[in-house]
């Protein structure tokens, strides 16, 4: 976008200023800044003007801090939460309470798990399932599922996995990682102390 001169010319913040300047936004934005030169995400909200997110590419999917942070890369599986415990939440729409591997803080307000994060092994946040539907992508299978407990006003939760790793029986119970489980909080908290 900006070509080789600007960018070796000006750096990455500097490129963000100018684009900020240059176009009024009225939504969340990412800006992808060059892996050559950092390869770090800067997450902007700007009818608030609160930065959501600066963090590496890979930090940032691993931890996206925010609900606009988890999907905006993507994460399918995003319900409202609240502490429980120091390690645990509830997440009342999908009838469930999830171990954590981190800390939970007494803001989070929502929890997401990617879509590929789940897996029949697993022993630990393993509940009953349900298969509601199923789609077929060129190297994976999407299968749609609901929790025996989930609110029936939630939308279905999303499960990826390789071709060659779908049973044809769809397994009664999954299970996720507590350090699958992406903590996540508003905008203004996010800043992690």
């Amino acid at each position: 976008m900006f070509g080789p001169d600007y960018e070796n010319k000006n750096p990455p913040a500097e490129r963000v200023v100018f684009l900020m300047r240059a176009k009024p936004f009225s939504h969340i934005s990412l800006f992808p800044l060059s892996t050559r030169v950092c390869g770090f995400i800067i997450l902007l909200q700007m009818d608030e003007g609160t930065l959501h997110v600066l963090k590496s590419t890979k930090q940032l999917f691993a931890d996206p801090g925010t609900v606009a942070g988890a999907m905006v890369t993507g994460c399918k599986n995003v319900a409202p939460a609240t502490k429980v415990g120091e390690y645990e939440v509830d997440v009342p729409d999908w009838g469930v309470r999830l171990a954590t591997a981190q800390p939970v803080r007494a803001d989070v307000c929502a929890v997401g798990i990617r879509a590929h994060y789940f897996t029949i092994e697993s022993e630990q946040n393993r509940f009953a399932v349900r298969k509601t539907d199923e789609m077929e992508e060129p190297f994976e299978w999407i299968i749609r599922f609901r929790y025996t407990d989930q609110r029936a006003d939630s939308p279905d939760i999303w499960w990826r996995l390789p071709k060659d790793r779908l049973s044809t029986q769809m397994p009664s119970a999954l299970g996720v990682s507590p350090s699958d489980v992406l903590l996540l909080l508003y905008p203004s908290h996010s800043h992690r102390t």
